[in-house]
């Protein structure tokens, strides 16, 4: 299957200066290639770019704006806050094993404010990115989670992976609606753990698979 462009609203040229966040110097290189503006349905002009260091807090702050039933979506239980062991992937950075895009809204004075996350676990061995995504309840409807999802799959196959996967509640429908327009496909023969309310999904990034039909797994 072909992953598509994100859409016609990307828009390659930033905005002035002052719309810019301040560049900072780390320990290991960020991958800064990697950033991209777009504009969403409503006008804003929202950065897409790779997690780096500071963001656990303003993660944490998404968090508290998302819907119990989303959270729940996200990580298959209600929860009252970010989990420890997600505000720890995002202290310790590193982008051998996990690849994180986040939507930032930059304000007028440079405040940035998280919007949606979407994270990619990276399966080496297994020539696999397993993806996880999340959008603030008062964003949905902007095309958000399309673009964050397409953008981490873009990066998967840039980095040589074969494929894309990820688990959904069978009841999560907007999840459902989405991962089928960006092109998953639901694994026939997957029962973990014999439930029955789960659903994975797969995008095979081989071109030798293009279009191809169904698999199993």
């Amino acid at each position: 299957m072909v992953i598509k462009p994100l859409n016609d609203r990307i828009s390659k040229i930033p905005p002035p200066l002052s719309w810019r966040e301040v560049d900072h110097s780390f320990p290991f290189r960020y991958p800064e290639e990697h950033e991209q503006w777009v504009e969403l349905k409503d006008g804003r002009r929202v950065l897409i770019r790779p997690y780096r260091p500071g963001d656990a807090t303003a993660y944490a702050t998404m968090f508290e704006r998302v819907d119990p039933d989303a959270i729940r979506f996200r990580f298959f239980a209600y929860l009252k806050a970010l989990p420890d062991t997600e505000r720890r992937r995002f202290e310790a950075i590193d982008y051998s094993r996990d690849m994180n895009f986040i939507a930032n809204y930059l304000h007028r004075d440079r405040r940035p404010e998280m919007l949606g996350v979407a994270g990619g676990f990276l399966e080496v061995e297994k020539s696999s990115v397993e993806f996880g995504l999340m959008v603030r309840s008062d964003q949905q409807g902007q095309g958000l989670g399309k673009i964050l999802l397409t953008k981490l799959a873009h990066y998967a196959r840039s980095q040589g992976f074969r494929e894309i996967r990820g688990v959904v509640m069978v009841d999560n429908e907007p999840m459902l609606r989405l991962v089928k327009a960006v092109g998953f496909q639901e694994v026939i023969d997957y029962q973990p753990f014999a439930a029955s309310d789960e659903i994975e999904v797969v995008m095979d990034l081989t071109p030798s698979r293009l279009g191809g039909a169904r698999r199993k797994r």
